[in-house]
């Protein structure tokens, strides 16, 4: 065998051994796999209606409708529910539902999860704080308030930003699976976690206490006040130095804290201008909900007012009363302010009320039209209660720090 055979033979072979070594990709082989790569998070998921564990009930709101299927699939307590807070000394039991067509092969119009009952045993003979209705053996309440119904995924129910249901309520189409929430009042004395869900059926309409029933998913006990929500304004409202006064507006069993946290003396307030002869005390109030663990809905600032002693001048005091009083107006609605940032806020008149989350602290503007004539700084901020809810001289009030007029 030649020399240069050899030579070639083993030239061959070297470059047949670098090519198969991991320095250089082959054309055509598979890239490596990098195990320290993450994986695709998982699609989330739908489960289709008959899917869900547990009882279901056809459920019948109007007489001339097909039948929906509903499934309770999850429950918790409430102290908020789809923008509507509970009455003191109440918590809802949010009743999660899963809702479909009774028939395969058609939809249902327009539905609503109105009408619906939960059912609970009494104790020592009342329903927490309400007697038995009648000659019934067992306590209810009905679903208020109650959502729309939508495509949730799986388990995000509870996260799922739901609001009150419109006056048409839902369509679904066939073969569809939706989810709804539906709140049920419970006074905070009632200590059991075993309810039923019961709906009207085509043969009872009427009668509660005969209506189908199936088990709810069990309930955890009620734990105590959640924490504060987060604050966008950067201060809570225990940071606002001085006292605050407790604001309820006619008729309303829920009220919010209010605490003057500035004021300003204006000829012109949001776009307004004062009377001739009159300029606006401007009061900066911040404002949070009385129970920690529960929003208050529409809350306006128009029924506040200033008080201030007669003998300043002035006003036209009532014979024997030693008081003048300066209603709000005009309003601001209430918004997340950084503190000591409300002076350059663009300040606007709302609409309707604003909604105070639990927890939550925001700061509004209110004007007061006080004369010119008027000096001192002897102002106080007095809101309506309950118990006062409509004469101005029996209003709680609090101090108001309030600059000179220049």
């Amino acid at each position: 065998m030649s020399s240069r055979f050899l030579a070639a033979l083993a030239a061959g072979l070297i470059l047949l051994t670098t090519a198969c070594s991991g320095g250089d990709k082959i054309p055509g082989a598979a890239a490596p796999t990098d195990e320290s790569e993450p994986s695709a998070p998982a699609a989330p998921k739908f489960t289709p209606f008959d899917e869900f564990p547990g009882g279901e009930l056809k459920f019948f709101d109007h007489p001339a409708k097909p039948a929906t299927r509903i499934k309770p699939v999850d429950s918790m307590w409430a102290a908020d529910l789809a923008g509507v807070p509970a009455d003191p000394g109440y918590h809802y039991l949010a009743v999660y539902l899963a809702v479909t067509g009774e028939l395969a092969d058609r939809g249902v119009e327009n539905v609503q999860l109105k009408d619906l009952e939960i059912k609970y045993q009494p104790a020592g003979g009342k329903c927490g704080k309400t007697e038995l209705f009648n000659n019934e053996t067992s306590c209810f309440s009905e679903s208020w308030p109650y959502s729309d119904l939508a495509k949730v995924a799986d388990n995000t129910w509870r996260e799922h930003k739901w609001e009150k249901s419109t006056v048409m309520g839902t369509d679904i189409k066939t073969g569809e699976t939706v989810i709804g929430v539906a709140g049920f009042k419970v006074a905070d004395n009632v200590d059991t976690t075993t309810f039923e869900l019961c709906a009207p059926s085509k043969e009872q309409r009427t009668t509660r206490a005969k209506f189908p029933c199936v088990p709810i998913k069990a309930t955890q006990p009620r734990a105590g006040q959640p924490s504060a929500a987060p604050q966008s304004g950067g201060s809570t409202f225990a940071d606002y130095p001085g006292e605050h006064v407790v604001f309820t507006n006619m008729n309303e069993k829920l009220g919010v804290r209010v605490k003057p946290v500035d004021a300003t003396w204006a000829a012109e307030l949001m776009r307004k201008p004062a009377r001739p002869g009159f300029h606006f005390l401007g009061v900066y109030v911040a404002v949070t909900p009385d129970l920690a663990d529960r929003g208050v809905e529409s809350v306006r600032l128009d029924r506040l007012a200033v008080r201030y002693p007669a003998s300043a001048g002035g006003c036209d005091a009532a014979a024997g009363t030693s008081a003048c009083f300066s209603s709000g107006r005009p309003v601001s609605r209430l918004d997340p302010v950084a503190k000591g940032e409300w002076r350059g806020h663009s300040w606007m008149e709302p609409p309707m009320g604003t909604t105070v989350k639990p927890g939550e602290t925001l700061i509004g503007l209110a004007g007061f039209e006080i004369p010119d004539s008027v000096t001192g700084t002897d102002f106080k901020l007095c809101a309506p209660t309950p118990e006062a809810p409509i004469a101005q001289g029996d209003y709680p009030c609090v101090p108001i720090t309030v600059p000179a007029r220049g």
